[in-house]
């Protein structure tokens, strides 16, 4: 049994019979006049807060080869856009929205260390397809599940008793710490929803966060 060390830095929509304008031209009046290009803060000089994490879930593969590993994971970012809030009562009701990511504001938080030449670039609308949940208060939610091919220095010396350690590092690709400002969802990096891989076994994985020269900023 070969061992892996990795490092890693359900919505449930509920739709009630409304008024057709209500639930079709609330979200419209919503956009008018917003700007996606537009960090969502008041102040400029505090950061837009996102919480981040990355859920293991699965190990796909380790090319000793090529000195990659690919994984399959849940991406997790949570968000306050105070330029999206609405009055839920002027609105039917309606407390969540759930809309494409193209839309509006979205952290440009991508793998750093990304090699996957499938046109995937490592985060963003590119890489995750689901919806973002939006919340009367502002707050913003982004789930999607992601497969990820990162570079990693595979030795097999002691194969079939090598012990590897990978590292994913997630970053805001043009954003610096004075601009958004990431935020470890789960520090121990412990997933309840992982599967074996088989081959591999996980020995320990853990969350770290580090300073990045301006303008990267990651986990």
């Amino acid at each position: 049994m070969s061992f892996l060390a990795v490092c890693i830095a359900a919505y449930i929509l509920c739709v009630g019979l409304l008024p057709f304008d209500v639930f079709c031209d609330g979200p419209r009046k919503l956009f008018d006049g917003y700007s996606k290009e537009f960090l969502p803060r008041l102040n400029e000089s505090k950061p837009v807060k996102v919480s981040f994490d990355f859920e293991l879930i699965t190990i796909k593969e380790v090319n000793a080869k090529e000195q990659t590993i690919t994984v399959y994971g849940w991406v997790r970012q949570s968000w306050h856009n105070p330029f999206l809030q609405w009055n839920s009562s002027e609105y039917g009701g309606i407390q969540t929205i759930q809309t494409s990511a193209k839309t509006l504001w979205v952290p440009d938080i991508l793998m750093y260390n990304n090699v996957d030449n499938q046109d995937r670039v490592g985060g963003g609308p590119t890489t995750y397809k689901t919806h973002v949940v939006m919340h009367s208060n502002g707050d913003n939610d982004w789930t999607s599940p992601a497969l990820f091919k990162t570079v990693c220095a595979i030795d097999v010396t002691y194969f079939p008793f090598d012990m590897q350690t990978c590292s994913l590092k997630f970053g805001s690709w043009a954003s610096g710490s004075h601009q958004l400002r990431m935020c470890p969802l789960n520090m121990t990096g412990k997933s309840n929803q992982y599967v074996d891989n088989g081959e591999w076994e996980i020995r320990r994985n853990r969350v770290e966060k580090k300073r990045c020269p301006v303008p990267l900023r990651g986990i």
